[in-house]
């Protein structure tokens, strides 16, 4: 997962084509099961006579192996793996005789399907010597899944196969660089029959950025594994849901649009709130628009689902559109409820009726429909405390807040509040009051356009240490985060900072001792230094020494501290 997360698709997919190579062979994948074991029963050798020959197809398709060792996958051929070209390279052939009439038409029958045999044999060769390291399809995939039901890996438990085949089907429809796009054939009809827009899954992720198809990597793998786990660790899956770190990458891609569509129930028009909130739609859609289209497909599934206006009511009323709700109980013949949305509730008599039904509800521990019986009242403020106490979820408050009032001072107060542990201006931080992830902090300090700040906050440890969503068992002295690293590398380099820091630079110039204009991404602080060397670190000490490289080529050779001595006006991000 480390390399998925650095984004080294290429070395995900050579490790994943070595272990098939291993423990398969080259074997092709079969059609069906029942034809894998005949296979495995031709394979086996009986002594004359022996009763286990007699054995059924069943009884052996359900032998478990134990596999001793795996040889290792070397290092270089991890670093020849970035340096292949992505497309296949397709032999020259002769056409010079085509039309050629001088043709020696004297060969029998025989010597020509003799050469035609001979010519088929060694491009069959030709092609197996010739396949690629980091070669690895569904077909691949399919052969993969088959033998791990049959086999045991060591040192891997159950679960841990579990995770590398989601591994593998998230890898095996993606082509091997993050820049390219998904164009594989056996994927295309099963995205057809998932998708009821008529749209190929290859055709919506062309349009996708790399930010995009990283959080769609992630988004695939946890759909694999909701699928797969047991129903005792599914639950307490979805519960963390998508991670925060693959929530920030999808923040920052400029094809939301896209990547929502890529949602399975969503592009069935059967979304729900929860399997939304799980891939943290809350947090990454940017544009209100977009975010405006998203609810109205989610409310109208709600409804459908039980065909109670109730169940969507807090989505249509923080759209302010109460007179769909009205339009779904007078379609519903309840003349009661009927008469009650068609009152004006901007009337102190009607929102006091309305008050007085939330505070009933909240009695009655419904605590969505008490929310959506606030904001009837025009009461944001209760309605977005339900969400943050009672149903412990600040996703929806902060759909609530964006929709009801837009992107405005509510919205901020809530992010300083909630989020980055400041007082409703904005000042007086309280790190310990703040929250525990960074991501969550760098994507609200990005909202508030304090970009720098959003980069900042990613280095700052011991955060949150008050906060309701800290982890008191945690370790304090928490080893670093590869994924801190990975955004931190990609957010550095952003358009907005890159401009923020020439602004501050302005025609100020840095040269080196040797002569050379020293360029921002070229130089860093102790702080980000150590960032890099302790995640190499760590990385070395998993048993990735080949991400530790990885991590330590892009390391700035220039420290601030330097530049400060060479210029004499250099501050830690600005001169």
């Amino acid at each position: 997962m480390e390399l998925l997360n650095s984004g080294k698709i290429r070395w995900v997919k050579a490790i994943l084509a070595h272990l098939v190579k291993c423990i398969g062979g080259n074997q092709e994948p079969p059609e069906e099961v029942q034809g894998w074991a005949r296979s495995r029963t031709l394979s086996m050798s009986y002594t004359a006579g022996s009763p286990e020959h007699r054995a059924s197809i069943g009884e052996i398709a359900l032998d478990y192996d134990e596999i001793n060792n795996i040889p290792p996958l070397p290092l270089w051929t991890l670093l020849a793996a970035d340096k292949e070209s992505s497309g296949a390279q397709e032999e020259k052939k002769d056409y010079n005789e085509l039309f050629d009439n001088n043709v020696i038409m004297e060969e029998s029958l025989d010597n020509l399907l003799d050469d035609c045999e001979v010519t088929c044999r060694s491009e069959r060769r030709s092609s197996e010597r010739n396949v690629s390291i980091t070669h690895f399809t569904p077909k691949q995939g399919r052969v993969l899944s088959r033998l791990l039901t049959h086999m045991h890996l060591p040192g891997l438990s159950s679960l841990d196969q579990m995770h590398l085949l989601a591994l593998a089907d998230t890898v095996s429809t993606c082509n091997t660089d993050l820049a390219e796009r998904f164009a594989i054939d056996a994927a295309k009809s099963a995205m057809v029959k998932e998708n009821l827009m008529g749209q190929t899954e290859e055709m919506m992720t062309e349009n996708l950025d790399d930010c995009g198809l990283r959080f769609l990597l992630a988004m695939k793998h946890y759909g694999y594994l909701l699928r797969c786990l047991p129903l005792a660790q599914r639950t307490q899956f979805q519960k963390k849901g998508v991670g925060s770190n693959n929530l920030a990458w999808a923040f920052h891609s400029e094809s939301q649009e896209e990547l929502l569509n890529l949602i399975p129930s969503y592009a069935k028009g059967k979304p729900t709130w929860p399997g939304l909130r799980e891939l943290g739609v809350g947090w990454w859609i940017r544009n209100l628009t977009l975010l405006r289209q998203c609810v109205q497909i989610l409310a109208k599934a709600a409804y459908q689902a039980n065909e109670d206006p109730m169940d969507a009511a807090l989505y249509y009323l923080a759209l302010n559109k109460k007179s769909l709700l009205w339009g779904l109980y007078r379609s519903k013949r309840d003349d009661r409820m009927t008469s009650f949305f068609s009152n004006n509730f901007s009337e102190d008599r009607w929102r006091k009726a309305a008050l007085k039904n939330a505070y009933a509800l909240l009695g009655k521990q419904r605590f969505e429909h008490a929310a959506a019986f606030f904001l009837l009242a025009g009461n944001l403020k209760d309605a977005v405390e339900i969400c943050l106490n009672r149903l412990q979820d600040i996703q929806l408050a902060i759909i609530i807040v964006r929709l009801y009032k837009g992107d405005s001072e509510e919205l901020m107060q809530l992010l300083y509040r909630e989020i980055l542990g400041r007082d409703e201006n904005g000042e007086n931080q309280d790190i310990t009051k703040a929250h525990p992830d960074p991501f969550l902090r760098s994507m609200a300090l990005w909202n508030l356009k304090e970009y720098q700040a959003s980069l900042d906050t990613l280095l700052m440890g011991n955060v949150g240490s008050q906060h309701p969503a800290h982890d008191d068992e945690a370790r304090e002295t928490k080893e670093t985060d590869p994924n801190v690293f990975n955004f931190y590398v990609y957010l550095r380099t952003h358009p907005l900072l890159v401009r923020q820091h020439l602004a501050s630079f302005g025609k100020k110039k840095v040269w080196l001792p040797s002569g050379r204009q020293i360029v921002i991404e070229e130089w860093i602080t102790p702080l980000e230094r150590q960032l890099y060397f302790a995640t190499a670190h760590g990385h070395f000490r998993a048993g990735c020494p080949a991400l530790a490289l990885e991590v330590l080529s892009k390391l700035p050779y220039v420290v601030a501290d330097k530049l400060k001595q060479t210029s004499g006006k250099c501050s830690s991000y600005s001169c």
